[in-house]
């Protein structure tokens, strides 16, 4: 997934985007506009986060973020970061294929020279696959990828990468960024990658705007490996404080010693036995709780993309009002994903904040 968050310094937004980020199950995320500063990256390394690359410049401009999930087969080789808040370079190997992650925060005017340097860096320090993700402020195709009464300045595309959305989507046009009140939107958040990227990609898609004034967008890849993936389970402690969760939990247990205590003559067998049951008790019911959380945010962001549709096609103050409550209501499961929400659920809260 590549965002620009639009800055990072509030607490409260950071670890909302970090639990949004976590409920879509992202690999690899490349984050634009932090605006931290190196006292304040201690709030980019969330429970999920593995490694956490950043160029900061700023707390109220720039910066840029890589973060890699914990477990993720990605072996580092280097990191190239840039001083000046633009971009984050990491070379290594995903799945034992060679692999260059670029992230990057474009500047404001079409610059070119720009993206040329930035792109001859990647040839001169190594060969593989190049991912190329970010919010580069211009757009590849003005016709296509904009809708606006302003003069456009073509950006720059780099050699050798293709528009993984464009590839996907063809002729269609979206925006990333969206300006409601003039009813236009340009698509300057973007993958770009080699043609072994482009054969990898199962899917690309732009998700609603909701922390922040653009959408994320998010990119499937299934790269090919005969690798094995050990996975390694641990409860998380969010779980916890769910009261249903404690509860179930604790009748399972209970349920288990009635019936099997006595049955086998080593304490320690029924010890191991006891294990593999809980565990497999927890993991039930914290996947049961992880899809109902996903399920309900799928539906916030059906409504919020239906709005925005509906605002780019005619702005209506009306939809507009509608559309805030519902990126409102979207804050709510992810502050709250493993806590019950004592019957209230975000339907009902939106047509309460409606009135």
């Amino acid at each position: 997934m590549t965002w620009n968050v639009r800055g990072l310094n509030d607490r409260r937004k950071a670890r909302l985007v970090a639990a949004y980020v976590k409920c879509h199950k992202v690999d690899i995320c490349m984050l634009q506009e932090t605006h931290l500063v190196a006292s304040s990256l201690g709030r980019m390394k969330a429970g999920w986060v593995g490694e956490c690359h950043c160029s900061v410049y700023s707390s109220y401009a720039r910066g840029v973020a890589i973060l890699l999930r914990k477990g993720l087969q990605w072996r580092t080789r280097r990191v190239i970061v840039d001083p000046s808040g633009r971009y984050v370079m990491m070379s290594g190997t995903l799945l034992d294929r060679a692999c260059w992650l670029v992230a990057v925060y474009g500047p404001n005017a079409d610059d070119p020279e720009f993206f040329r340097e930035l792109w001859h860096m990647v040839e001169l320090l190594g060969s593989g696959a190049v991912l190329w993700g970010g919010d580069f402020n211009v757009v590849l195709d003005s016709r296509m990828d904009r809708k606006s009464a302003a003069t456009v300045q073509h950006g720059a595309a780099a050699r050798a990468l293709v528009d993984l959305w464009r590839c996907r989507h063809g002729a269609a046009r979206e925006g990333t960024c969206v300006n409601y009140t003039h009813s236009s939107w340009s698509r300057i958040d973007r993958w770009l990658g080699t043609r072994d990227v482009e054969g990898w990609t199962s899917s690309v898609d732009h998700l609603p705007c909701t922390l922040s004034d653009h959408s994320p967008v998010r990119l499937v890849l299934e790269v090919p490996s005969e690798l094995g993936h050990a996975f390694l389970w641990r409860l998380p402690c969010g779980v916890l404080r769910d009261v249903t969760f404690r509860a179930e939990v604790r009748e399972a247990i209970v349920s288990f010693f009635a019936e099997n205590e006595g049955s086998v003559g080593a304490a320690s067998t029924l010890w191991e036995a006891f294990k593999v049951v809980i565990r497999g008790v927890c993991l039930s019911k914290q996947h049961g709780m992880l899809r109902t959380l996903r399920r309900e945010l799928a539906d916030l962001e059906g409504r919020i993309q239906e709005l925005e549709r509906r605002l780019v096609e005619s702005w209506s103050g009306e939809v507009l009002a509608e559309l805030r409550v519902w990126c409102l209501c979207m804050r709510r499961p992810l502050s709250e994903r493993f806590v019950s929400w004592a019957g209230t659920h975000a339907c009902e809260y939106a047509a309460q904040a409606m009135g």
